[in-house]
């Protein structure tokens, strides 16, 4: 029988992170890494956003990831609340490395209770008191990554995503100062159903997460769709821009003074195929 911690939650297998955080300033992302461990239980992780905001996707690499399922659920925590239980979706880096993909964490288990409420705004005093990843996968087995401060690597991660809304076009302060941001006019889920699913991927029993921005003009008119990020195969990506930047409609951005301008909306389409 193993031990157990505190309220017969499983002891956790610390890691130690090896060497500092890296910040990788990608085309559409802006992504922290870390490696904690050695060995072949090696772990590495990905923090990574699409935009200004508090949440972020994490991703988890390493042997002890492996899973027969497509999604497992897990619990997530940096010390600062309870872990939240989450549901994850497995897969394989290019190397053949298992992860899990944990999509729209923040550090203070904050979670939203219907589509585009946003959550209070995280100090940086907060990230300086998150100083680790406490994971909990299938089967009992518990980790502690020991990150450190979490200050330093986030206030990184801003400076980031400012140059990268730029890139876009856009304004950073301007887009922060929004009296109103950009509201779709109906449920997002309503903008892909079952039917939607290539054919071709579910007979090879592909799952696909995507990652779009859309850009909303001052009409609330989509007015671009950009992938940032997305899981092979590509007929995914394809697919969700095509449709989404048919049926999605929005209400446009206001400035400061109440005008209509030109903002963006950035959300994913999950592609599951039931266990």
């Amino acid at each position: 029988m193993g031990l157990v911690g505190a309220g017969n939650e499983p002891a956790p297998a610390t890691k130690a992170r090896v060497g500092a955080w890296e910040i990788n300033y990608d085309t559409y992302s802006c992504n922290l890494l870390a490696e904690f461990g050695d060995g072949p239980q090696t772990t590495y992780i990905r923090l990574t956003r699409y935009q200004p905001q508090d949440s972020f996707d994490l991703i988890v690499y390493g042997a002890p990831y492996s899973f027969g399922a497509s999604t497992v659920s897990v619990r997530v925590g940096f010390g600062l609340a309870a872990p939240v239980k989450r549901e994850a979706m497995t897969g394989q880096a290019g190397n053949k490395l298992p992860l899990l993909l944990i999509n729209s964490l923040r550090l203070d288990g904050w979670e939203e209770q219907k589509p585009d409420q946003q959550g209070p705004p995280i100090a940086p005093a907060l990230e300086d008191r998150a100083t680790m990843i406490d994971l909990t996968i299938p089967g009992g087995k518990r980790f502690q990554l020991e990150t450190g401060s979490f200050a330093k690597p986030m206030a990184a991660m801003r400076a980031c995503v400012d140059d990268l809304v730029k890139s876009w076009g856009y304004d950073p302060v301007q887009q922060a100062a929004l009296s109103v941001p950009v509201q779709p006019t109906k449920n997002p889920s309503a903008w892909l159903n079952n039917g939607d699913f290539p054919s071709r991927s579910a007979i090879a029993g592909h799952n696909g997460v995507v990652q779009f921005r859309l850009d909303i003009d001052e009409t609330g008119k989509v007015a671009g769709c950009h992938i940032l990020h997305r899981t092979n195969p590509d007929d995914f990506a394809d697919l969700t821009c095509k449709l989404i930047a048919k049926r999605a409609k929005f209400t446009p951005a206001r400035d400061q003074s109440g005008q209509s301008v030109r903002s963006y909306y950035v959300n994913r389409a999950r592609f599951i195929i039931p266990d």
